[in-house]
This record gives structure tokens, sequence and C-alpha cells, in this order.
């Protein structure tokens, strides 16, 4: 069957108050009723049209396992998955660097429009490699205490009873198309490698949907089945081989 558009969620709240403010400035974060009011009418439109969709879901929040469990089951034209970092498949992952600030600016009431004045660009920091953007967070006291709130293993466990994929969001939440190609092959190998051992699908989402057509082919060559960008995202390549979703 041909495939629609795919979606693409980050996180998904009940109140408005479960995530931080940012992700409700940024468009990052959707209410589940509406969530599941869509996808109910995006399964009605399948059925119509004879076509799937996947339902994409990056950087590993436990926030899906507000979908009710039976959910999915019900929707069977929609395929569910979730997509982690390399870090993220660690017992004792960090807290990613974005995810760090806009906490860390919750905790402070600070607002997006506020960042300049305190000397930080957050869309000039997503340009940096992780150890970067760590860095930084580091020398001006940018910390959170608690742990992320990301999916365990158990988690993982549980949504593949439920018929949930599971891929990855990259070596790391940076811009790889900055790498020299060997470097990003070797870290793509690594990638690979680490979700053949966990025995999640050999499938890719580019972070931020950053990808262009060399490093589409070279995670093709590297053995990546499929690939996912966004289609918001305008710096990125034209190759059929990766899959533009629509983030919700």
């Amino acid at each position: 069957m041909i495939e629609l558009e795919s979606p693409c969620v980050h996180r998904i709240h009940t109140k408005k108050t479960d995530v931080p403010a940012s992700y409700h400035t940024l468009g990052m974060t959707i209410e589940l009723k509406r969530l599941l009011n869509r996808l109910e009418l995006l399964h009605k439109t399948n059925l119509s049209n004879g076509t799937t969709s996947y339902v994409t879901f990056d950087d590993g929040w436990r926030d899906v396992l507000l979908i009710p469990e039976d959910f999915f089951y019900q929707l069977p034209s929609l395929q569910p998955v979730v997509f982690l970092t390399d870090e993220q498949f660690e017992e004792r992952p960090r807290w990613m660097p974005l995810h760090t600030l806009y906490d860390w600016m919750e905790e402070k009431e600070y607002t997006l429009d506020q960042l300049s004045q305190l000397g930080i660009d957050r869309v000039k920091i997503k340009d940096w490699r992780v150890d970067e953007q760590h860095k930084f967070l580091m020398e001006h006291q940018l910390s959170i205490d608690e742990r992320p709130e990301y999916l365990s293993h158990q988690d993982l466990e549980t949504l593949r009873t439920r018929g949930w994929k599971i891929g990855s969001h990259g070596p790391e939440h940076s811009d790889l198309r900055t790498l020299p190609s060997e470097r990003l092959r070797s870290m793509l190998e690594g990638s690979l490698s680490l979700l053949l051992d966990f025995g999640a699908e050999s499938w890719l989402s580019w972070p931020e949907g950053r990808w262009d057509d060399e490093v589409a082919a070279l995670a093709h060559e590297v053995g990546f089945t499929k690939q996912f960008g966004l289609k918001e995202e305008p710096r990125s390549g034209t190759s059929s081989l990766v899959e533009m979703r629509t983030l919700w």
C-alpha cells in the first residue's frame, strides 16, 4: 500500500503544566485527547484511501505511555514508532542538552524571549556537537537534578508488546551533516549495531530532521532500511530514501 505522510510527535500532555512552557511555545507538545482524535481521523482517511501511516515519536520521552495500551490495536493502518539516540538506550542516560535548557528555564521562570538577555542562543546551540552543547550548559551552570523522563528498557519492552517499533534518533542529537563522512559512517555503524543488539528496527530518524542526499546515501550503505526526515526542516535533501514526516 502507498503510505501517507507520517506525523511526528515530541511531547504529550494531559494538562498544560505537564511539560515546560518552552515546548508549548515551540509547538513541540500536543494534548493527549487532541492527539488521539487526530490519529483516529488519520486512520479513517487511510481506510478510505487504502493507505498506511507511521506515527513517530522522537526524543524518547515517556509521555508516549499516556496513549492507551490498546489504542493502536484498534487502528491497524497506523504503525507507532519511537526513536531514541544512542545514549537514550543506556540504563542511565544524561539529559539531552536542550531538554536541560527547557527544564532549567521552567525552574527559573525564564521564557524563550529572555534567552538572548542571558547570553544564550538556542538556535546556535542546536548547530553544535552534543559534547559542545553539554560544555556550554556546564559553563553557564545550567543543570537539572532529576533523572530525565526518558523511556527505560522496561518501558521499551512494554511498547513492543503493544506492537510498537523502536528505531534510532541518531548516534547523537546534533547536525550530523557537519561530520566528515568516514566519522559519520563509523558512528552510524555503532548506532545500527546497538539497534540490532537490542532487537530494534534498522530505522533512522535524522535529528531535527536535518539530512542531505550524501548522508542519506551513507546511512543506506551502512544498512539502515528506513530513514525519516521532517517537512518543516528546510535544510534537507531530495532523496527518495527518506520519508518526510509532518510535525504534530
